[in-house]
């Protein structure tokens, strides 16, 4: 008795799993010019901190939020376009502050709160908005400049 076809299907089977688990990875990696999130009332993109950098020099008329608090502002220092808003404030203070019409990137510390910040503002009726992926530590990382915070 040989036990040669039970091995095949068992390597089979391996080479069936490692294979799907290769191609969920590479699946979940996404784009960041696809769409991050959805709702009822439109969506936001995700940038690189390279897209806000170049839409930063090349674009006339883009804003910039930073939604990190203010003790996080003191201790890495801010991007100097940046409006300076936290996340908690970004509902009362946007419509006095940023342009619906204009291009929003908004930015936290690593990307997380950025999002939140982002939906916000398309649930507000902002039309372009971008979460930018990393924050501010990524921002730094790549040797982009930021200025110390002042009140």
């Amino acid at each position: 008795m040989t036990h040669r076809p039970k091995v095949r299907v068992c390597v089979w089977g391996v080479t069936v799993v490692v294979l799907f688990s290769a191609l969920v990875t590479v699946g979940a990696c996404g784009d960041s010019g696809q769409p991050a999130q959805t709702s009822s009332t439109g969506s936001y993109r995700t940038a690189t901190v390279e897209e806000l950098a170049t839409a930063l020099k090349d674009s006339a008329g883009v804003q910039l939020v930073d939604v990190r608090e203010v003790s996080e502002w003191r201790a890495t220092g801010v991007i100097a376009e940046a409006k300076l808003i936290s996340l908690g404030d970004l509902k009362d203070r946007a419509a006095d502050e940023l342009a619906k019409d204009r291009p929003v990137y908004v930015i936290c510390r690593s990307g997380s709160r950025s999002r939140t910040g982002a939906q916000t503002l398309v649930e507000l009726g902002y039309r372009e908005v971008y979460s930018v992926a990393g924050g501010i530590t990524a921002w730094i990382e790549e040797g982009l400049p930021v200025v110390p915070y002042s009140e």
